[in-house]
């Protein structure tokens, strides 16, 4: 038997040892390590020597803070919940708060937040008797109006709000 070795609060790569564990089924010597994502794991001492293991993989998964998917601004990863999956607590632009995983934000199937996908029209009134409805989800508009001179003041008024005109202009 080897001369006992302390490295508790030693970094290995991601991995910082925090205290002695059970040895494995094989007689190794196994640590609780904590990686910086905040996961624990017992690590044997030797793959943290030798490199073997140098976290827990979340090394080798993108970090998307600070990104944007659609409406969803990536605040930070989600340690709340632990299914397995590496999720994401994004902000809406609505303000409402989700948590989405990598998969879902990088493929598209989550581009903002519930409440915001319930709202595909926008309603745009000139007068009382001119108004714009735009369904963006059946890429559809409808058009009220009682003169043709009231068409040219709404796409005054589109070409006034940038985000609006470029959603228009690309699908419309």
């Amino acid at each position: 038997m080897g001369k006992f070795i302390d490295i508790t609060d030693q970094r290995f790569g991601f991995w910082v040892a925090k205290t002695l564990g059970p040895k494995n089924k094989n007689g190794h010597t196994q640590w609780l390590c904590k990686c910086e994502c905040g996961k624990e794991k017992l690590v044997t001492l030797n793959s943290l020597r030798t490199g073997n293991s140098t976290s827990c993989g979340c090394n080798h998964a993108p970090n998307l803070e600070n990104e944007k998917f659609g409406k969803l601004s990536v605040i930070k990863l989600d340690t709340t919940k632990n299914d397995g999956r590496r999720r994401w607590v994004c902000q809406c632009d609505c303000g409402t708060t989700i948590s989405a995983t990598t998969y879902q934000l990088r493929n598209g199937k989550m581009k903002s937040c519930d409440a915001c996908k319930k709202e595909p029209i926008t309603a745009i009134s000139i007068d009382d008797d001119t108004a714009f409805k735009l369904d963006f989800k059946k890429k559809m508009v409808t058009y009220w109006s009682s003169t043709e001179k009231d068409r040219s003041d709404f796409v005054r008024l589109i070409k006034n709000d940038k985000k609006l005109f470029d959603h228009f202009h690309a699908n419309y």
